[in-house]
């Protein structure tokens, strides 16, 4: 029984952690495009900017996966899924909006969390971008 809840454990610390990683390169790439992009090059008014921007994208993605986990956005996805069966002579995978988030109910059981990885990393992000701004309101 312990050797089943370590395994298990295990694969949710693999997939966090891959979601973490993912996640960080996203916002550290953002970041280095504003960076060296915009505002004249390396500077610590860009290295602000991008931290915030970075942070604010994560963040974004935070909402829409909250979003998505609390079934907000499942009527849009199933009207997605619906359009190749209005146009062709295509089996319906689903009969109508309820059933298929009765189904999206069973998959989102176990991903309650999802929407804190990027949060957390946006948090990161903002905070520094707060703290780059006060040092640089302070060297003016």
């Amino acid at each position: 029984m312990l050797f089943v809840l370590i395994k298990n454990m295990s694969k949710k610390i693999i997939y966090y952690g891959v979601r973490s990683i993912v996640y960080a390169v996203l916002g550290t790439g953002i970041f280095l495009l504003v960076y060296f992009l915009f505002n004249g090059g390396p500077n610590l008014k860009s290295a602000c900017d991008g931290c915030f921007i970075s942070g604010g994208c994560l963040a974004v993605c935070s909402l829409m996966t909250f979003l998505y986990l609390a079934g907000y956005l499942d009527f849009f996805f199933y009207g997605i899924m619906m359009l190749p069966a209005i146009f062709t002579e295509n089996k319906r995978r689903y009969n109508d909006l309820n059933e298929y988030k009765d189904s999206k109910k069973i998959k989102r059981k176990f991903k309650n969390f999802d929407f804190l990885v990027p949060l957390i990393i946006a948090t990161i992000f903002i905070v520094v971008a707060i703290a780059l701004n006060i040092v640089i309101k302070q060297s003016i």
